[in-house]
This record gives structure tokens, sequence and C-alpha cells, in this order.
């Protein structure tokens, strides 16, 4: 994901021969699971947890200026019945400003009619946007491009320790073939699997890693026409709610549910009825046979609180006899979590770096020529939905285009003349 990609592209920018295993493809989990937003967390404010908004607004702040995957995007969010008291919801803007700058002074616009009766109206600010699963692409190929191996579809299946080494038993989940990688550290950002990899390794992991799964529903944007994207609280439990428009599509999330697998990733009538109910208070009547896709992520979480609401968004790093462990954190702070990664696993081999500015991406799909042939040459896709879910995402975000893209790709696999050049396998470049 996100934090393995991102330390991968510190470690090897720094010069320190780096591995990335990742056991599916790569954003497969997490990182390609969330609701795309590169944002300092409003809400956090009225947690009282301004250093770490600051902090997320100082990294938002600087990926819109440095990345040309990041947008700006304007939000509203609704006052009304139920809702934030407007006064609450000004001074948090104005706070919001202060931090990180990039606000105009908060107004509040009434409701003409355009939201659900039970609406006042709206403040509007501005966040960021980011195709979540390009990103981690980015970052790994950038690792690779400085000299990092990066390889999905492989994962650690033992580590232990030998004559002050760690020795690590992976398996090529393609070949089906093991083999033996020795390291004098191990870097543990795993996600939501943050736990078995400490277990791995010998290591109890605290009972403050939880885990929590967030979905979405997607309806195409003529099904569901917004300007803007819509912050909101929901009128059944008062958690925020996002409405978001994204490239065709529009956006209902997110859910905040406790789980115990990290594989659960499914998404149950329950929640999709909790969105729509949610989304309608705002919006009015929602056909639910007009969803055309859901998806869900799995949040690893660190700290204590009653709900997943209530856990802290912000990272831990746990070091061990040379396990670093990443738990918690957020899209929007990767390169402050790789910065502090890098500086953990130097000063447990003995090194002085300057991370400043790190990790830079230093890889761009925006080249002249048939873009799948680019990745299929640059990104390691090794299955047709690798590209059509992650590279491109056209799977969730493009509805319409999803049948002939995919029979696209598909030539380009089977290396048709006329789709391509031959894919699914590993290359050297």
């Amino acid at each position: 994901g996100i934090t393995g990609a991102g330390c991968a592209n510190i470690l090897s920018q720094l010069g320190l021969r780096t591995v990335l295993l990742e056991k599916g493809d790569f954003a497969s989990g997490t990182s390609s699971g969330s609701s795309k937003l590169i944002h300092g967390g409003l809400r956090y404010l009225d947690q009282g947890r301004l250093r770490l908004v600051r902090n997320l607004l100082k990294e938002r702040n600087y990926l819109l200026e440095n990345s040309e995957l990041v947008t700006p995007v304007e939000f509203r969010i609704l006052i009304g019945a139920g809702s934030w008291k407007s006064w609450k919801i000004r001074l948090g803007l104005i706070l919001y400003k202060m931090l990180g700058g990039k606000n105009r002074f908060p107004v509040f616009h009434k409701n003409d009619g355009q939201y659900g009766p039970e609406i006042d109206g709206y403040f509007t600010y501005m966040d960021a946007m980011v195709n979540d699963a390009e990103l981690v692409i980015y970052n790994v190929v950038s690792a690779h491009n400085s000299g990092s191996v990066c390889l999905n579809y492989t994962g650690a299946e033992s580590i232990s320790m030998n004559s002050g080494e760690f020795r690590i038993v992976v398996r090529d989940f393609i070949s089906g073939k093991s083999h033996m990688v020795r390291s004098r550290t191990v870097i543990n950002a795993a996600g939501p699997w943050s736990a078995e990899i400490m277990e791995m390794a010998g290591l109890n992991y605290s009972e403050k890693f939880r885990l929590s799964r967030g979905i979405h529903i997607i309806f195409r944007k003529e099904d569901l026409t917004t300007d803007a994207a819509l912050a909101f609280r929901s009128s059944i439990d008062k958690r925020q709610i996002f409405i978001i428009p994204w490239e065709h599509v529009t956006v209902i999330g997110t859910t905040d549910t406790f789980v115990h697998n990290p594989d659960q990733f499914s998404v149950p009538e329950d929640e999709i009825e909790y969105l729509l109910k949610s989304a309608e208070y705002v919006v009015g009547k929602l056909d639910r046979s007009k969803i055309v896709e859901t998806y869900s992520g799995i949040r690893p979480l660190y700290g204590e609180g009653k709900t997943p609401g209530e856990i802290s968004r912000d990272f831990t790093i746990v070091s061990r006899n040379g396990v670093i462990s990443v738990l918690g954190g957020k899209i929007t702070d990767y390169r402050r979590v790789s910065r502090s990664v890098a500086l953990e696993t130097a000063k447990h081999l003995g090194l002085k770096v300057m991370v400043r500015g790190l990790p830079a991406i230093n890889y761009s799909r925006r080249v002249p020529g048939d873009v799948y042939q680019h990745m299929l040459k640059y990104e390691c896709p090794l299955y047709p939905e690798d590209i059509t879910r992650r590279r491109t995402g056209t799977d969730l975000f493009d509805p319409d285009r999803r049948d002939g893209e995919m029979s696209k790709v598909q030539k380009l696999f089977m290396g048709d003349p006329e789709g391509g050049v031959p894919g699914g396998k590993r290359s050297d470049s």
C-alpha cells in the first residue's frame, strides 16, 4: 500500500538496498479502498487533534503543489437539523484556514432548494483529491527507479533471525517458487495485516491495534448529480458522510465498523442501506438499482476508543529488535510516515540521513504513446484487473467504458497484435 511504497521510495532514494514485497497487486488493499481524499480532517478539530490536522494540512499543501496526481476540490459542509452548529463550523473553518492557509473566510450560503428541506445552508472550503492507487503506483515505480526491488504477488512466509540478520522466506505466488531474502531490518508496513507480520517475526502486538471497515457506493453522475463535494452528518447516527463527484461517477462514503479479520472486504447490505438513507436526507430519494459499483477498505487503527471514530487517525511506529512496524496513519500523511520510518531505520543501522524533501516521485505516466503499453512496461500489472481496477480505475469511475477497456487490456495480455505487446509476466524493466 501507500505506506510500504512510500517507505521503499525514500529508503532507496537514501541509497539503502531495499526490497518491497506485496502479497497481492500494489494498492490492492486499503490504499485503493479510501475516499480518495487528501485532506486535513476537519472533523479531527472537534476531537482536539490540532497537531494532527496541522501536519495533514502541511502534507496536503505539499502534494497540491508538487504532485500532478493531486487536485483541489470544493467541499460544502451542510448545516441543518441534527447537524453541527453553525457557529462551531464557522470557527472550525477559520482554524482550518489558519492551520492550512488554503481557504477563504467562511461564508454561510442558504439552501435555495438544491438540498433536502432539513438543510438550512452550507459553508464552503477547499481540500484535495487523488486516485489513491495511482499514488501508490507512482511511488513504487519511483522506488524501482532508485534501485529498489519491488515485487507484487509475492508474500513473506517466515521471518527468522540468524547471526545478526533477518532471513525472510518469500513466495512468488505467480511461479509458486520460494526464495530467501537477507536483511538487517524489516519494515512492517502491512496495514491491516501488520499484526500477522509481527507474529511471524515472533513479536507480540498491542490490543490497541484495531481494524475498521469503510465501504463506499457509486452512482453514475446522471443518477446522482452534485456540483461540489458534500460533507454532512448522517441523520441516523451523527457520523460524517461524504458525497463526492469523481470523474464520471459520484461516490458516497463511508462507514466505520470494527472488524476482526483484515480480509473482511465484504460490502454488507445493512451498510449499503445506511449510506443510502444518510444520503437521501440530503439529496432526496435514490434508486438502489442504480448503484454501479461498491468497494471497501480496512483501516489499520492504533489507539483507544469505544468506537472507531474515537480512535486517532495518527500513526505510531513500534521498533523492536530491528522490526519497524507502522501502525495507523492516513494516505495524506504517507510522506511524513515514510520520513519517520527512514529515521528509525537509520538509527537502527547506525547511519545519519537527511530526509527533507523526501520521498520524491520521479515517475510520470503523462507521456506520449499508448498508455496501456506504458503501464505494461513500467508498472508490473500481472492480470487485466490490475490495470482496469488500480492503474486506470475505469472499473470504478467510468462504468460506461469498463467493458471496452477490459476487452482492450485482455488483448494486451494475450499478445494480440491489434491489442499491443504481450503482458502477464514479470518484466526486468
